[in-house]
């Protein structure tokens, strides 16, 4: 044998500017018809229909999160018994998770899954979802091929249709958003224009005081109706007054008090 006969050797390196040799496809997602028409089944709850129309720019709902979910069930290989509405909203609820950076939205799902007990009932639900994600042996990122390839299947369902709009679409991470308006007003569905800012009332300046301003208080400017001040009363004599014997007649009505109190002894001797 030779000294390199029976030895492995290295691939070759390419060379730059060379073509890499093509890689294999992805693995494509084999749906049988029942198992489809049994997802469009469910789609048509009730329920399921009453939560999606409440979304009316697909944010937690729109046509790749559908796709996974019916991903979700084929790699956890659920039988079509098991295409159930609890198991639809936990499969969304795990997809918003993988695809989506808006935390606030999917806490939606909890009422529509729960009912009214949703506070109590909450941690229940994600340990279902736990359960799901750990039965298709943790593989929750589906890719954008794979979703295409599922709605490729019967494209002409209403549920591939449901596009979001583009204000909705992309990522967004935190460092940008207080660089953003906080009340984005590109879509009038969903995000209402900002309520007009309050009208500042003008404050009138207040006029000067009577002593200054040279009129008074009850003017046209400061009032309508002039006030009515109490009359004073009047000065009250306390002139003593005579009266002759028994006649009843008085002395001293009508004469000045200057007059009285020069000539009172004069009266007094009398």
């Amino acid at each position: 044998m030779g000294r390199h006969e029976g030895t492995t050797k290295d691939p070759p390196t390419p060379q730059p500017g060379t073509q890499r040799p093509p890689q294999d496809p992805p693995r494509s997602l084999h749906l049988h018809r029942h198992e489809r028409e049994a997802f469009f089944a469910l789609l048509e709850d009730s329920v399921v229909q009453e939560f999606l129309s409440t979304d009316v720019c697909y944010r937690i709902s729109d046509k790749y999160l559908l796709a996974m979910v019916l991903t979700y069930f084929k790699r956890a290989a659920l039988p079509t018994s098991k295409y159930t509405r609890i198991n639809l909203f936990t499969a969304l609820y795990l997809a918003n998770d993988m695809e989506e950076d808006e935390e606030e939205h999917k806490y939606e799902i909890f009422p529509w899954a729960l009912g009214w007990g949703w506070r109590r009932l909450f941690p229940r639900f994600l340990r279902r979802r736990d359960r799901l994600w750990a039965r298709m042996h943790y593989r929750a990122a589906v890719s954008r091929h794979c979703c295409d390839e599922i709605m490729a299947s019967d494209p002409s369902h209403w549920a591939w249709l449901r596009d979001r709009p583009p204000q909705h679409s992309g990522a967004t991470r935190p460092y940008g958003r207080a660089l953003r308006d906080p009340h984005p007003s590109s879509c009038p569905r969903c995000c209402p224009p900002p309520p007009p800012p309050p009208r500042r009332r003008k404050r009138r300046r207040r006029r000067k005081s009577t002593a200054l301003h040279g009129r008074p208080p009850w003017s046209s400017s400061h009032c309508r109706v002039r006030p009515r001040f109490p009359t004073v009363p009047k000065r009250v004599d306390f002139t003593p007054k005579i009266s002759w014997g028994g006649g009843g007649a008085e002395v001293g009505a009508g004469i000045p008090n200057t007059f009285l109190a020069a000539h009172s002894a004069d009266f007094c001797a009398f």
